[in-house]
């Protein structure tokens, strides 16, 4: 029995110590930054400003909020070397209780899914139900995953 207990306690050793030979990356088209590079920026902005998190850039363009829906107009600008995968879930809606609104389609318009090559931009729209909010809402971005930085955006 204690051979086996012994083996059982090895085998979970080996286990943990090659657990942490490997780097594991959230999202595989999301570059991994290398050893002692510089942490991932947090910006915060307005409605109207661009936040640049390197070589991304996002902006907010209008905003509506009506009848519990909140509709934006959002550009992503791809200044990097590498392609970036946008998907509509990059994007979240808070009010100042912490209330997450859940997406909606926006009508069937609007929306993110794809890769934005280096140097294109895009605009589009998402929207959000998000029942008795209370201002200010932020809409938060976070570029495939948080080594690549967070946006905030205040709205009006």
């Amino acid at each position: 029995m204690r051979r086996i207990s012994t083996g059982l306690f090895l085998l979970g050793l080996l286990a943990f110590l090659l657990s942490g030979c490997h780097e594991f990356s959230e999202d595989a088209n999301e570059p991994t930054p290398a050893a002692g590079s510089t942490p991932p920026t947090e910006v915060t902005v307005k409605q109207g400003e661009t936040a640049n998190l390197g070589g991304i850039q996002v902006a907010v363009l209008q905003s509506e909020f009506a009848n519990s829906q909140l509709k934006i107009s959002v550009r992503v600008e791809n200044k990097s070397s590498e392609p970036l995968m946008l998907k509509t879930s990059n994007f979240t809606a808070i009010d100042s209780t912490s209330t997450e609104g859940l997406t909606t389609t926006c009508g069937g318009t609007g929306g993110f899914s794809g890769e934005l090559a280096p140097g294109e931009k895009i605009e589009s729209g998402i929207c959000w139900f998000l029942v008795g909010a209370k201002p200010p809402i932020t809409i938060t971005y976070v570029p495939g995953s948080a080594k690549r930085g967070k946006a905030t955006i205040i709205l009006p």
